[in-house]
């Protein structure tokens, strides 16, 4: 019998005490659903938390690069104001920026692409071990018609 029920033995002389036996593994039962429910809950909300880390550093990644694309810009305007280079010297230098900008944003977007897939793979892997390790054997009904 402790093999059938996962290694938990319980004797009744009576079907009082057997009665309490049913009901005492129908609280643990219980107990284990909640917490699991829990910790699933738990996992959804660290899903949402994810997201909008992710979305604070996308956003600050955003607006960092803006702020040096627009004071790399800015200083090539002033270069060619005090005539330190020329008009052209300022178009080609403009056009480097601009080509480092875009790959410093598809670095951005890769990075942010990287970690959504980093956590939806974490919580998922979470999900997966905790429907797969913590699933009681019987559920409530199981209990009463042992």
């Amino acid at each position: 019998m402790a093999e059938v029920s996962g290694g938990i033995f319980a004797s009744a002389s009576n079907e009082e005490e057997l009665q309490k036996e049913f009901d005492r593994a129908e609280k643990v039962l219980e107990s284990w659903n909640q917490w699991k429910d829990d910790a699933m809950y738990d996992i959804e909300v660290q899903e949402t938390d994810n997201y909008f880390d992710i979305l604070g550093i996308s956003n600050d990644w955003y607006f960092t690069t803006l702020g040096v694309d627009n004071n790399l810009h800015s200083f090539a305007d002033v270069l060619e104001e005090i005539e330190f280079i020329t008009y052209e010297q300022s178009k080609e230098l403009k056009n480097r920026i601009s080509t480092v900008m875009e790959k410093i944003e598809e670095t951005g977007n890769q990075l942010e692409k990287d970690m959504e897939e980093i956590s939806e793979k974490s919580l998922q892997e979470a999900k997966k071990w905790l429907n797969k390790n913590i699933n009681p054997k019987h559920q409530k009904s199981d209990i009463k018609h042992l």
